[in-house]
């Protein structure tokens, strides 16, 4: 997860700790990309990013495309959200 609130990534950690589900956060998309590049998820039956759109440093659009390039193939879903209008 990428998000530059921490109120908002708090919420996302609650909920995916109740579930039992792993999971990294990062305050932005930059954290989280060099993240994946270093732990090339090659044991990783899917990778599921949720990311801000509009963040600092990297914005989530700019996540996505960066995470296109790694090259996991079907393992990789992304999904952009915001609490801003766009």
């Amino acid at each position: 997860m990428a998000e530059d609130n921490p109120n908002i990534l708090n919420k996302y950690e609650k909920y995916f700790k109740k579930k039992n589900v792993p999971y990294y956060s990062f305050l932005n998309g930059l954290l989280c990309l060099n993240k994946l590049k270093e732990h090339k998820c090659n044991k990783c039956k899917k990778i599921f990013v949720i990311t801000d759109l509009r963040m600092p440093h990297m914005d989530g659009a700019e996540l996505a495309t960066e995470l296109k390039k790694l090259n996991f193939k079907d393992k990789l879903s992304i999904h952009l959200v915001t609490a801003e209008d766009c």
